[in-house]
């Protein structure tokens, strides 16, 4: 199981044939266009994590499409560089990699919180809400789920 998911809704796990499974040329195995256990992958467009490597002989991916995942998120959209804060709409550029606020990919989540916070606030800057930094990366908690 994929370390980095935080907290996971309950029967909100699929397993997908490879086919299906956008993965990102960064989020690999060496060698392979299967995903690792614990990055960010689309299933049929919908967002999720990998729970734990492609099965080699099956090609099934279990994947987590409803879940709190510790996941690094870069401080761009569109435009340039630009904050995040909890509650912004966050989105997958499935070539890359890159999680960002840039809405022009497919939506992925939501910003959650500071990865390393074990209080109350989530970890961010209670005056701004803000979790990642203009132009920075920054590995938050990302609340994963379809975007409406």
């Amino acid at each position: 199981m994929a370390k980095n998911i935080k907290m996971g809704g309950i029967n909100q796990h699929v397993v997908v044939v490879d086919l299906f499974v956008t993965t990102p040329t960064t989020n690999v195995t060496p060698g392979s266009v299967a995903p690792v256990s614990g990055t960010p992958v689309l299933a049929n467009r919908v967002p999720g994590i990998a729970e734990g490597d492609v099965d080699l002989v099956t090609s099934l991916t279990p994947v987590n499409t409803a879940c709190v995942a510790e996941i690094a998120v870069a401080g761009t959209n569109a435009a340039g560089n630009v904050a995040v804060s909890v509650g912004d709409a966050l989105y997958l550029d499935a070539a890359t990699g890159v999680v960002s606020k840039n809405a022009t990919k497919t939506p992925f989540g939501w910003a959650f919180g500071n990865a390393l916070d074990t209080g109350n606030n989530l970890g961010t800057d209670t005056r701004t809400g803000q979790v990642v930094a203009s132009g920075a990366t920054t590995t938050i908690r990302v609340w994963v789920g379809k975007l409406n």
